[in-house]
Order: C-alpha cells, then structure tokens, then sequence
C-alpha cells in the first residue's frame, strides 16, 4: 500500500510518504499525512518539513491539503527537480524555515546541496 516516515533531528522533523501506484487517488495519501502531523506534533516536532518532485501532482496535492505549504528553496543539481514545504506555525516565517530546513538537511546529512548563502553559519 504505501508507507509514512519521520526523520528528525530530535526538534525538526521530515516526512517520507510513499503510496503504492495501484492505491494512489484513493485518498490515503491524504490520511497518512494528517496521521503523521498529528503524531509529530504530539510529540513536540517542530518544524515540520518535507519535499515532493515537481511533476509528482498527486503528493504535493496530499501534503498542501494536509497543512504543508511550499517554501522558497530549491536543491541545487542534481535535486532541483523538487518543491520544499513547511507545515504548522513556521508557514508564516519561510525565511526562517528555509534556514531551519538548510540546517536540518546539513546536520542530518541528506547530502542535498543548497545555494551557499543558505549554508548554515558557522
């Protein structure tokens, strides 16, 4: 069917979702991203991000109807081809969630490349 992850640094989290082909449009990506919302944020995660490829509608349209909105950022090559979103308080702060997601990608080690004034300051 599919499966949701978090992965978090111990305050941010991130979230993984995949659907099956066969089970996707029947709504469950919808529910597995409200489920996984609910349990990060009963258990203190903040900020919530994720990401989705650009030509994936069928994601992107779960996670924004599931509170995530996109975020000013892109990877650079060979990651660009995604869209970054935030979920919860920091929508209305992207300039901070951009630092925020920056920081968790490089402490986490994702290995996603971001332009170099959005590295974190040492």
């Amino acid at each position: 069917l599919g499966y949701v992850e978090w992965i978090t640094d111990g305050e941010a989290g991130f979230l993984c979702l995949w659907i099956g082909a066969d089970w996707q449009g029947r709504g469950f990506g919808r529910r597995l991203v409200a489920m996984a919302c609910d349990l990060a944020t009963g258990r203190g995660l903040q900020p919530l991000f994720t990401a989705a490829l650009d030509d994936n509608h069928r994601s992107l349209a779960a996670l924004r109807a599931g509170g995530f909105a996109d975020l000013p950022l892109r990877a650079l090559p060979p990651d660009h081809d995604r869209v970054f979103l935030v979920h919860g308080e920091q929508v209305r702060e992207p300039a901070a969630a951009v630092r925020r997601l920056v920081s968790f990608s490089d402490a986490m080690q994702t290995g996603l490349a971001f332009a170099p004034s959005l590295a974190p300051s040492r």
